[in-house]
């Protein structure tokens, strides 16, 4: 582990138990029954009955979890022991059949616990690939565990909200951050956390890695997925900026009033030989062509086209990205 990495594994072991206390992660609502999942994950993953799923960087297993009372057999993995002994401790609590690794993304081939080619899922979601520095062993750890036929399926921020400073204390769209990756990772001294941005913490030092869009779909084509879809979509699930408020939408979204809808996601769907009779296949570059950007904030716009040299955006509304893969049957699956 990297000093970076391993000053970010200090700061996740001292924000799981604030994160398990809040009423952001509301540990109680799912005692009661209540799903962390969204509608979206659910629709496109689609049904786990019976099926086996890794969750990759599980934090505390609430989503784990959500996924085991809908019939999955799962594993949850996170760096973080804190956060793998309270999901421990919680499964346990509610009564749910689950497994709790504490190991980086990287290192789980070299554990004798999983089974290569042994899921028909990888789950991953929100707030995951700025951890990892490389995600060419990420890629390649995902293919490692899926079987032939499996799916993996991540949901995340769109890259490109990733440009725009967060702090407390935003009012509006400001350009901070690049979008394409650099040799070092962005590091910050970060008060709070966003579970709780009032919150005392003494491990405030966060390392940042950039991965843009197109990063993200080549490493894991080259490792043997083939795209099935890549969606994005015009809300969060999460505040991700200070000046966005929520609304009653059936996706739990927070999206601004004023300043609305930057948000995007994108997520990787199947990728394999077993397209249904009669649907047409999808190019890739057809998906890529629906990537958009929202920008519905007349100063956002002349600050864009100011600082972008490729040029005006093209309207519209994007603010997150969803994508599932599936491995290609006659993949072979890459050594870790």
């Amino acid at each position: 582990m990297t000093p970076h990495e391993e000053a970010n594994r200090r700061r996740w072991d001292e924000l799981a138990p604030l994160h398990f206390r809040s009423a952001f992660y509301d540990v109680d609502g799912f005692k009661a029954g209540k799903s962390t999942l969204h509608s979206l994950e659910i629709e496109e993953v689609g049904d786990v009955t019976g099926k086996t799923l890794l969750h990759l960087q599980c934090h505390f297993g609430l989503d784990t979890l959500s996924w085991a009372r809908r019939g999955a057999r799962v594993v949850g993995v996170d760096a973080s022991s804190e956060a793998i002994e309270l999901a421990r401790s919680l499964a346990g609590e509610v009564g749910l059949p689950a497994g709790f690794l504490c190991a980086r993304v990287q290192d789980l081939p070299a554990l004798p616990e999983l089974t290569p080619g042994g899921f028909d899922v990888v789950f991953t979601s929100y707030g995951v690939l700025c951890w990892l520095p490389d995600l060419r062993p990420w890629a390649r750890t995902i293919v490692h565990f899926l079987k032939p036929d499996g799916i993996f399926y991540i949901v995340e921020s769109h890259p490109f909200t990733d440009v725009f400073a967060d702090a407390a204390g935003e009012t509006d769209l400001r350009l901070a951050y690049p979008y394409f990756p650099g040799p070092a990772p962005l590091t910050e001294e970060v008060p709070g956390s966003y579970a709780d941005r009032t919150a005392v913490v003494a491990n405030r030092t966060s390392h940042v890695w950039i991965h843009s869009l197109g990063e993200v779909v080549t490493v894991l084509t080259e490792a043997g997925l083939r795209p099935e879809f890549l969606h994005e979509h015009t809300c969060t699930v999460f505040q991700r900026f200070p000046w966005m408020k929520q609304e009653p939408t059936a996706g739990g979204a927070c999206r601004n009033r004023s300043v609305r809808r930057y948000r995007c996601c994108f997520r990787c769907v199947r990728a394999g030989n077993d397209r249904p009779a009669g649907e047409p296949a999808m190019g890739f570059q057809d998906n890529l062509k629906k990537y958009r950007v929202a920008k519905e904030c007349s100063q956002a716009d002349a600050a864009l086209a100011a600082a972008c040299p490729l040029g005006p955006t093209p309207t519209g509304s994007a603010a997150s990205v969803s994508r599932r893969w599936r491995r290609c049957g006659n993949s072979p699956r890459p050594s870790a």
